[in-house]
């Protein structure tokens, strides 16, 4: 295993990636119930904050800079 004595950090890490992964099914979930293009404005307003907050963070290269 590389990089030893470093277990707890790995759980942590691991624990964290699987919460984002239960969190980004659930936006999906609700962006489903919730259409941004629907006729009800609430439900279109809530639809498109969700299609916003499902959508993946950018990724970066070695070289680049956030």
């Amino acid at each position: 295993m590389n990089y030893s004595g470093h277990d707890e950090l790995r759980q942590d890490i691991a624990a964290l990636s699987n919460d984002m992964h239960e969190l980004y099914q659930r936006i999906k979930l609700l962006e489903q119930k919730y259409r941004w293009n629907s006729d009800n404005l609430t439900h279109g307003l809530a639809g498109q904050i969700l299609r916003t907050a499902g959508m993946s963070p950018p990724r970066y290269s070695s070289g680049d800079t956030p």
